[in-house]
């Protein structure tokens, strides 16, 4: 996944969100930037029968919600007293029963479009009714060096989005951006304190979200 950001550490639990594959053979490639070696210790792949599918949350977003590596089963770092970063997509599973399972598509420095591109497809062919999606976008919309986007470009883009949610019978939910002392006043669908106001409501309203 390329939202996987590495950090230090010995080892790691890497946790990669569901893939469609449609048959054939399946090539896995395992490597970092920093030119060591990676050494395996296990891999497993199942396919779970449809029967035990639980209802799934799909994250689409950004850095806020993105994994980060490595951590560990209690989501600290290996071997450090640090807290480590972490997106809340990474959490999120903690939060909720075992009822559902959180498949998290965050992409570190997406906007909505790029990671309409490179994931979309994917968890499009995936989802299914009763499933959710989280949108999560607005900061790398607006201040993006490369890939800056109007908001109304933003606002198309996340309507197609929503429309092929719903077209599944998906429950697509919008997350305003988090408070960013650095971008809050650049971030597209912030909260105003000044006029207690944010108008990611009056976009997910009228896209019927």
């Amino acid at each position: 996944s390329s939202g996987a950001q590495n950090r230090g550490g010995s080892s790691a639990l890497m946790e990669i969100p569901a893939v469609h594959h449609d048959g054939g053979s399946l090539d896995i490639t395992f490597g970092n930037t920093s030119g060591n070696n990676e050494r395996i210790a296990s891999l497993k792949i199942a396919r779970v029968p449809k029967k035990y599918r639980k209802p799934v949350i799909w994250i689409a977003g950004d850095s806020e919600s993105s994994n980060y590596y490595p951590f560990d089963t209690d989501g600290d770092d290996l071997e450090s007293d640090k807290i480590m970063i972490t997106g809340f997509g990474q959490q999120l599973s903690k939060l909720l029963s075992d009822k559902y399972s959180v498949s998290n598509y965050g992409q570190p420095s997406a906007t909505v479009k790029t990671w309409y591109d490179e994931c979309f497809e994917s968890v499009n062919k995936l989802m299914q009714p009763g499933d959710t999606i989280l949108v999560d976008f607005g900061i790398n919309d607006a201040v993006s060096s490369s890939n800056k986007m109007s908001i109304d470009e933003m606002r198309s883009q996340m309507e197609s989005v929503f429309n092929a949610a719903k077209a599944k019978s998906v429950t697509p939910i919008l997350i305003s951006p988090v408070y960013n002392g650095k971008y809050q006043h650049r971030a597209y669908f912030t909260y105003d304190a000044s006029t207690d106001t944010n108008s990611m409501y009056e976009f997910a309203e009228s896209c019927g979200v």
